[in-house]
């Protein structure tokens, strides 16, 4: 689907490694000939089961973290397996949302000038009451509609509303913080501010600082 274009230093170690290995990486087939004998079924199987086996390899931990007793008797120990647990989760989901949310839905894209499925042309359009529509259809609501939810709750019931409102409140007072130090401080003190934050030099500064004061003498 997409053309790798090397970069020349790359291609550089390339030629020189088939100098004495005789292997070119680029004669290697791409991932569309490796998938050329899976059927469409494998690979909708595949997208769907594969994640929440890997979400159940997770929750593993949790569950004999559970059943050795450390949420009574360890729960710093507790609440690091939970919360690498957490963690791994959402980073997942977040990260093949839109891979297996596609996948499910590629039962339903069906060509209907010849009746075939638009990503794989071997197989027939499945009925609206076969097996592999209610499947797929499954699968729509599990991820597409699914994961979105379950991240609203998750984040919902681990305090991000307040996380935000405590953002929000911060970046206010310091907004209204800023807003007073401009209007309630005289042009001196600023020129002294910068005095201090910016000059290294002690004469300098003492030069500096004596005629910021001469001025303000001659101001008041």
């Amino acid at each position: 689907m997409f053309n790798v274009k090397w970069p020349p230093e790359l291609t550089e170690l390339i030629n020189f490694c088939k100098g004495f290995a005789k292997f070119d990486i680029v004669e290697l087939p791409s991932v569309s000939c490796l998938w050329k004998g899976v059927t469409f079924h494998a690979y909708l199987r595949s997208y769907t089961i594969a994640p929440l086996c890997v979400c159940a390899a997770f929750v593993l931990p949790v569950i004999t973290a559970y059943l050795m007793g450390l949420r009574s008797r360890a729960r710093p120990r507790w609440r690091r397996t939970c919360d690498k647990c957490w963690t791994n989760t959402v980073f997942l989901i977040f990260c093949i949302y839109p891979a297996v949310s596609l996948a499910s839905m590629l039962a339903l894209q069906c060509d209907p000038q010849i009746g075939r499925l638009k990503s794989d042309y071997r197989e027939v359009c499945p009925d609206r009451n076969s097996l592999t529509t209610i499947y797929s259809t499954l699968f729509i609501f599990l991820y597409a509609f699914g994961i979105p939810v379950f991240m609203h709750v998750a984040m919902r019931a681990h305090g991000i509303v307040g996380i935000v409102k405590e953002k929000m409140d911060a970046a206010k007072f310091q907004a209204m913080l800023s807003l007073f130090i401009k209007n309630a401080t005289s042009v001196e003190a600023h020129r002294m501010a910068r005095l201090v934050s910016t000059v290294k030099d002690d004469l300098e500064f003492e030069r500096q600082t004596k005629q910021a004061l001469e001025s303000w003498k001659c101001r008041l």
